[in-house]
């Protein structure tokens, strides 16, 4: 039954994504047409190159980035603190103090029995 579920919620996902890019194609779709109506069809073209142009320059800009200023430079030998191993800890005894107070329960002295009070 579980596995029922988890499969009728992955086709649900499914049919939501699809569902949003057929409307982001639609959107898109009539765009293009307004501008191919407004200026004429080589704009689409020019279009189309300068988003590719723009894209490619963000993916040079970003892998750039991430080799230049994301990686060790090779005079730097001191590793970072991340990256040293910490010494191995002694878990078989447990804390000679408690590191907070104990918290009384709401529950605590609830059980009390009433006073009986005698029927007339």
């Amino acid at each position: 039954m579980e596995r029922r579920r988890a499969q009728v919620e992955r086709l649900g996902y499914f049919s939501i994504s699809v569902a949003g890019v057929i409307g982001v194609s639609l959107v898109l779709g009539i765009a293009g047409y307004y501008k191919l109506v407004l200026f004429g069809p080589e704009v689409l073209v020019w279009s189309a190159v300068g988003a590719l142009i723009a894209f490619v320059l963000l993916a040079v800009a970003f892998l750039g980035y991430s080799k230049i200023f994301l990686t060790p430079t090779l005079g730097d030998s001191k590793p970072e603190s991340g990256d040293t191993p910490l010494p191995a800890a002694t878990t078989s005894r447990l804390l000679a103090d408690k590191p907070i107070d104990d918290i009384p329960s709401i529950t605590e002295h609830s059980t009390e029995l009433l006073d009986r009070v005698p029927r007339k």
